[in-house]
């Protein structure tokens, strides 16, 4: 299987660290970089091959029947994350070589997803991750849309066993690089780093944002109220964008987004993902009916 994406994006890291010399005179053999070919790729397994494998690599299923399994790391390695732009350090080059060396003997996953569904808006977004890390795609596969043909506008590849912690952010190639975590936030992140800074060259705003609708009664009429709540993370967007505030029909809540949202020029948001990612820590249901009912669901 070939994979131009990655190839391509090699050769422009070559050629900018040639400083301006004929890629054609550069072989990868004058390079520290191999071309991304894995010893095997596993194309885009089922969630429910994902699951078996998940659970024959440690992972249990709860009371409600849900994956439950235990990561090394806990949360997004922010401070291990560098953003390239322009031409890379010459540390970045040898670190990629060196990961694309190591996994020409390795078998990895790759998954391909759709982030948002309004035309002119879709990006495809694919993840490559060393296959003894099944639960990744699974998660991160569930908080996007299905898959569709053709090459994709963004690719993660994830190493979580790597040694060494380090994320690698190509915003202009549209690459991520995930070493030495095996966090699925890590992941989520990328993409919606890369949508961010896509939505932001097109003219509009990526916002840290959670959105819904309120469809309530004005004046003797039901109309919809379109709200956006923003906040970094853990502050409170997924609880309150998923709370239903009481309210009865025919008044009610529409839950959109709780992470990323596009704002155009005319006011309108576009929503990139199709789940949510809720913590479940001091979540019970008296203060949040809505979000307890989804944990204990199967």
């Amino acid at each position: 299987m070939a994979h131009t994406h990655l190839f391509r994006l090699m050769i422009i890291l070559v050629y900018k660290s040639c400083l301006e010399c004929d890629v054609r005179e550069v072989g990868m053999q004058d390079t520290v970089f191999t071309e991304f070919q894995p010893g095997n790729i596993i194309d885009n397994p089922s969630e429910d091959r994902l699951r078996e494998w998940a659970l024959k690599q440690g992972g249990v299923l709860t009371e409600f029947g849900n994956l439950s399994v235990k990561t090394r790391v806990r949360n997004r390695i922010a401070r291990f994350t560098e953003v390239v732009l322009g031409e890379p350090d010459q540390e970045y080059i040898k670190l990629i070589g060196d990961v694309m060396a190591y996994l020409r003997d390795r078998e990895m996953i790759m998954l391909d997803r759709v982030m948002c569904q309004k035309e002119g808006y879709k990006r495809k977004c694919r993840i490559y991750v060393t296959a003894d890390y099944p639960r990744i795609p699974l998660m991160w596969g569930s908080t996007l849309f299905p898959g569709e043909p053709g090459e994709p506008d963004f690719i993660t590849i994830t190493v979580s066993e790597w040694p060494e912690k380090k994320v690698l952010v190509f915003p202009e190639e549209g690459f991520t690089l995930i070493l030495g975590s095996d966090y699925k936030g890590e992941n989520k992140k990328a993409m919606l780093r890369q949508v961010m800074y896509w939505s932001k060259k097109e003219g509009n705003l990526g916002l840290h944002a959670a959105s819904k609708i309120l469809r309530i009664q004005q004046n003797g009429k039901l109309v919809d109220k379109g709200v956006l709540l923003f906040g970094l993370s853990g502050t409170g967007k997924t609880s309150l964008a998923c709370h239903s505030h009481w309210l009865r029909p025919p008044e009610r809540v529409i839950i959109r987004q709780d992470d990323v949202v596009i704002l155009r020029s005319d006011g309108s948001a576009v929503g990139t993902e199709e789940s949510f990612y809720m913590k479940t820590d001091a979540l019970e249901p008296a203060a949040q009916p809505l979000l307890y009912a989804a944990a204990i669901s199967p």
